[in-house]
């Protein structure tokens, strides 16, 4: 059966952590965009270039369930360092930081 997971996570912490981590279990992937890939840090398509909460998930998940975890996508949510941005390209349109 498979098993699908969403997962949010604020941008600041995508590949903005202390430590790169790694899978201990070596049964979580990543896609980058083009293949997939062990989902060892930095993790693909994020700013940063430091660590991530996806190996030790994935690795959770791989522990808990008995199966390989891949991630294709993550959501985030952008927070304070854009709102409000003079350039109009780079915040959200209306109400949505004031509501």
């Amino acid at each position: 059966m498979k098993k699908e997971y969403l997962r949010v996570e604020h941008s600041s912490c995508f590949n903005h952590g202390e430590e790169r981590q790694v899978t201990e279990t070596g049964r979580v992937a990543t896609f980058d965009g083009t293949a997939w890939r062990v989902a060892n840090d930095p993790q693909p398509g994020a700013s940063g270039s430091m660590g991530s909460l996806m190996p030790p998930l994935g690795d959770e998940l791989v522990k808990r369930l008995d199966v390989p975890v891949g991630f294709r996508a993550v959501l985030w949510h952008q927070g304070e360092s854009d709102s409000h941005q003079k350039n109009a390209s780079r915040t959200l349109r209306g109400t949505l930081y004031t509501e």
